[in-house]
C-alpha cells in the first residue's frame, strides 16, 4: 500500500473523506495527522519550567550512564 500527503481545503475536506470511505476498509485508509510539534512543546515548556524552579536536574551523559550501571548492578543480585 502507498501513503500519500495531501492538503485540502476546510471546505472539501468533508466531501473528500465521503468519498473515499465508499472504498473498502483494504483498499484506501485515512490517517489523521497529528501536529506532534504543538505537544512536544507543551511539554518542553513544561520541563523548562521545572528546570528554572530547580525542580528538574541535568545530567551529564557520563553521570547518567555511571547512575544506570549502578541502578543496574543493583538489581543483578
Amino acid at each position: 500500500m502507498t501513503t500519500i500527503k495531501m492538503k485540502v481545503s476546510d471546505e472539501v475536506l468533508e466531501k473528500l473523506k465521503l468519498l473515499l470511505k465508499e472504498f473498502d476498509h483494504g483498499e484506501v485508509e485515512i490517517l489523521e495527522e497529528i501536529n506532534d510539534f504543538d505537544l512536544v512543546k507543551t511539554e518542553v515548556n513544561k520541563e523548562l519550567v521545572r528546570y528554572e524552579s530547580g525542580i528538574a536536574n541535568t545530567y551529564t551523559i557520563e553521570e547518567a550512564d555511571a547512575f544506570l550501571e549502578e541502578t543496574i548492578k543493583r538489581h543483578e543480585n
